[in-house]
């Protein structure tokens, strides 16, 4: 409870999924960030919604899904990015999650809106 209360009181957009992909978890700032950037992202990518997006898959992110989906099956370590949608820049760092064996559960994923800033 204390991690979830840090993280949706935390600056940072946060995002987690789990190995599947599914999103079951976003806080309060990255909420606020995707409600902000929804309409750039909707044009690119129709059935995206800033109200709805928890419980569905990144794939929703992606025109090419089997990319990213092969690049995390892969993933040991911290990936950085950067990523054009519907005119709005983001820098974001993607993680693995392991549990206490080693075994990859999930994936989080801090977005930085960057679009001012270029």
């Amino acid at each position: 409870m204390r991690i979830k209360s840090a993280l949706d009181s935390a600056a940072a957009n946060v995002m987690v999924s789990d190995v599947d992909l599914n999103i079951v978890y976003a806080n309060e700032a990255l909420g606020k960030t995707m409600k902000t950037a929804e309409a750039a992202i909707r044009s690119e990518l129709p059935q995206f919604s800033a109200d709805n997006f928890i419980g569905k898959n990144i794939d929703m992110f992606h025109k090419k899904p089997e990319h990213q989906r092969s690049m995390l099956a892969r993933l040991t370590d911290t990936h950085h990015a950067k990523i054009m949608v519907g005119g709005r820049s983001f820098r974001f760092a993607a993680s693995p999650i392991f549990d206490g064996a080693g075994i990859k559960i999930g994936f989080v994923v801090e977005w930085n809106d960057i679009t001012r800033d270029i």
